[in-house]
């Protein structure tokens, strides 16, 4: 009789020890659900400043490249706007 007394004892210690493992772990699970829902906003906050600094880059690379588009126009133009002379060396 004190054999079953006792192994229904550590039975509900084991019972009790489970359940509060389970809760434990319950609230572990929604703190780490939360921490991904976090991190997971915080990529896209992060991803959207990234697609605008990528934007930015290439309309930064567009305009550098029209810039020397123009400079280059600018030098051809007063190339042909030079009047050679006849008597110098064409080298």
């Amino acid at each position: 009789m004190l054999r079953k007394v006792v192994v229904a004892a550590l039975a509900e210690s084991a019972r009790a020890m489970l359940v509060a493992e389970r809760a434990s772990a319950e609230r572990e699970v929604d703190r780490l659900r939360d921490e991904v829902e976090w991190l997971m906003r915080d990529r896209d906050r992060l991803l959207g400043a990234l697609r605008e600094l990528q934007s930015a880059v290439r309309a930064r690379q567009k305009a550098d490249a029209a810039v020397a588009r123009l400079y280059r126009e600018r030098d051809i133009a007063r190339a042909w706007a030079v009047e050679r002379d006849p008597s110098a060396a064409l080298n």
